[in-house]
């Protein structure tokens, strides 16, 4: 008669429970098959679950086709744009892309007293605000050597004339 060891017998039991995977597909009272509602995570970060009648995890996108970039655009400093290209999806070379241009930091003081600095691709100062317009000059007063006084005029807002100058 054989006899078996019981406390081998659950050992063997245990081992196998805690060693095996659980199971990619079910079988439900109909015969279908449901498979497990895991997913797999592709190089590209999109996800694929488990389908077909062996619960394989369908295939990940091709990696090696093309790539839909988004559709962004780049201004470049000559005042053109370029979009997002290859399979990394970078935004190509500006036209003649040295790097972006720096302007120097000088100031243009305009007939209002405000400032503008130089700007664009071409480094110009930017046009002065309403720069066709009237200008106001400041309010101060000029003491003529008679006692009178003279204000700012004109577009270059100069003290007029003294009387008898």
């Amino acid at each position: 008669m054989n006899k078996t060891n019981p406390t081998l017998a659950l050992f063997a039991l245990l081992a196998a429970a805690c060693s095996s995977q659980p199971p990619a597909a079910t079988q439900g009272s109909s015969g279908a098959t449901a498979c497990t509602e895991e997913a797999k995570v592709c190089p590209d970060g999109s996800t694929v679950s488990r389908q077909g009648p062996n619960c394989e995890f369908a295939p990940c996108p091709d990696a090696g086709g093309p790539t839909a970039c988004t559709d962004e655009a780049k201004v470049c400093p000559d005042g053109s744009s370029v979009s997002r290209q290859g399979p990394n999806c970078e935004f190509a070379p500006c036209p003649d892309a040295g790097g972006p241009t720096a302007c120097t930091q000088e100031a243009k003081v305009c007939p209002d007293g405000s400032s503008v600095s130089r700007q664009g691709p071409d480094c110009q100062f930017a046009p002065c605000p309403d720069a066709g317009g009237p200008t106001a000059c400041t309010q101060d007063a000029k003491v003529c050597p008679d006692g009178s006084t003279v204000s700012r005029q004109g577009p270059d807002c100069q003290f007029a004339p003294c009387p008898g100058e």
